[in-house]
């Protein structure tokens, strides 16, 4: 099932995939230390049957996390072979990024008088994963992100962290401001 609260790329996966586009509103809270009750709305598409198995199939070697590659290894009855951080192209890393960080992540474009940027920006509360994405632009596209620690709350055990991003800042170069020329 692929489920955002943005309508068109649902609506896209479910035109490509011949399924249907379905709308849903359910209850939920925010984690702590926030606790705000609100609706959740999101569009919702879902492959079945041989579908649904052929995509999880081709999507499996890039998988890095490791509860989504058991989850993957029990729908399909079996465990496909991952591809190696090692073997990923240039091109598959930078679909797998541009891909992660419109999913989980954003893009800021700062157009100032003196300083203009562009911040890209790839959220989880699993560190691992991030420095495991972090490890493969670095190796693969000379990308330097850094991690950050961005909400942490106290709990009986201790201080917990709910949620890291890493985050690549590019300021004031010349394509940024030439391609933005109008």
């Amino acid at each position: 099932m692929f489920r955002l609260s943005d309508r068109q790329p649902v609506e896209l996966f479910s035109k490509i995939f011949e399924t249907s586009l379905r709308y849903i509103e359910h209850e939920t809270i925010t984690p702590e230390p926030y606790r705000k009750e609100y609706i959740c709305k999101e569009y919702a598409a879902t492959l079945t049957g041989e579908k649904g198995k052929w995509f999880t199939e081709n999507v499996y070697p890039f998988l890095l996390d490791q509860k989504k590659k058991n989850y993957a290894a029990r729908l399909l009855g079996y465990r496909p072979e991952s591809k190696n951080f090692s073997d990923w192209t240039p091109d598959e890393l930078t679909y797998y990024l541009a891909t992660a960080l419109e999913g989980d992540g954003g893009f800021i474009l700062y157009l100032g008088k003196n300083v203009t940027s562009i911040k890209a920006t790839l959220c989880s509360s699993d560190v691992q994963y991030l420095s495991d994405v972090k490890y493969l632009a670095e190796k693969k596209l000379g990308i330097i992100f850094q991690i950050v620690e961005v909400i942490t709350y106290m709990t009986q055990k201790g201080e917990r962290t709910q949620l890291y991003y890493i985050r690549l800042v590019v300021e004031n170069t010349q394509c940024i401001k030439d391609s933005f020329k109008v």
